[in-house]
C-alpha cells in the first residue's frame, strides 16, 4: 500500500521529530510504502494534492494543528483529506487534538469514512458530537525509545511556554526547540520538578517520570491529558500562578505515581488492522 503523509512536523521541534519518526517506522512495519511526506505550509499542502493519485492511503498527522478552523492550516489539510476521499483513497487522521472545529457536512462524512485517533478525551468527545468514531492513544512521542545519557541532579527545571516565557534563577532550563528528545528526557530523569507550558515537554516529563507543573497553552491538550487519565493534578492557566501551584502540586505525589503508571500501561499505537 502506497502512503502519503500530511503534516510532517519533524522540523518544528524535537517532540514533533519523534512523532514523525514513529509514524514512518509504523508505516514500514505495517508493510506499507511511504511515497511522500509533506509539511503544513501552503506550498507543501499544494504539492501534496499532486501526490494523491499515486497513493492508496493518505494519513493526516493532526498533532497540535487541528484546532480553531478559522485558521488556514487545519482547513487546508482537511481539504487534502477530502480530495483523497473523493478519489476513492483510504484516509486516516491520527495523533490529533480536535478543538473548536466547525465542519461542513462533506468533511464530517469524510471523517466518518476515515480512521480517526486523537490523544485525549476532550478531543474524542468533540468527534463524538458529530458521530465520528475516534480512538484515543497517547501522543506518539511517548512510545519512542530514549538513549540513556548522564546528567547532574537538578531540583527544578523550566521549559518553554506558548506565547510567553517564565524564568527562575534557581532553575536549569530545557528547550524542546533546541534540545533533542533524549537530552530533555534524561535531564528530567534527574530533576525533582519540571515547569512547562509545552505539550511535548509535558510528555517528556511523563516519559522521565518527573513531577511537573503545566500551564495551559493554545488548546486544551495539556489539561485534557490529565482528564483522560482521571487524575486530579492541578494545572495553571497563567504563568503567574506557577509559584503557588508548584507548592500545591507537591501534595499530589500519589497522583503523579498513578499518572505515570497509567501512561506506561497505555497500548502502543499502530496502523496495523485499522485501515479497512
Amino acid at each position: 500500500m502506497n502512503v502519503l503523509l500530511l503534516n510532517d512536523t519533524s522540523s518544528y521541534h524535537s517532540g514533533c521529530k519523534k512523532v514523525i519518526e514513529y509514524i514512518k517506522a509504523d508505516i514500514h512495519n505495517c508493510g506499507y510504502k511511504l511515497i511522500g511526506s509533506f509539511g503544513s505550509n501552503v506550498k507543501n499542502i499544494q504539492e501534496a494534492h499532486t501526490f494523491i493519485d499515486k497513493a492508496d492511503l493518505v494519513i493526516l498527522n493532526g498533532e497540535g494543528s487541528m484546532h480553531h478552523n478559522h485558521r488556514e492550516t487545519p482547513t487546508k489539510l482537511l481539504e487534502v483529506l477530502g480530495n483523497a476521499k473523493g478519489q476513492g483513497k483510504k484516509t486516516a487522521l491520527i495523533n490529533t487534538v480536535w478543538q473548536e472545529m466547525k465542519l461542513d457536512d462533506r468533511t464530517i462524512e469524510v471523517l466518518k469514512d476515515s480512521y480517526v485517533s486523537c490523544r485525549e478525551i476532550k478531543s474524542a468527545q468533540e468527534f463524538y458530537k458529530n458521530k465520528i468514531d475516534a480512538d484515543i492513544y497517547l501522543d506518539l512521542s511517548y512510545f519512542c525509545d530514549v538513549l540513556p545519557l548522564e546528567y547532574d541532579f537538578s531540583d527544578i527545571v523550566v521549559g518553554r511556554f506558548f506565547g510567553t516565557e517564565y524564568k527562575r534563577e534557581d532553575a536549569k532550563v530545557v528547550d524542546i526547540f533546541k534540545d533533542s528528545w533524549d537530552v530533555i528526557v534524561n535531564k528530567l530523569r534527574k530533576a525533582n520538578w519540571f515547569i512547562t507550558g509545552r505539550h511535548h515537554e509535558m510528555y517528556a516529563a511523563c516519559k522521565a517520570k518527573c513531577p511537573f507543573v503545566v500551564v495551559s497553552g493554545n488548546t486544551w491538550k495539556n489539561q485534557a491529558l490529565l482528564e483522560t487519565a482521571k487524575v486530579s493534578i492541578p494545572f495553571a492557566k497563567r504563568i503567574d500562578q506557577i509559584p503557588t501551584l508548584l507548592k500545591e502540586c507537591q501534595q499530589y505525589e500519589s497522583e503523579y505515581d498513578y499518572f505515570f503508571n497509567w501512561m506506561d500501561a497505555q497500548p502502543r499505537f499502530t496502523l496495523k488492522g485499522k485501515i479497512k
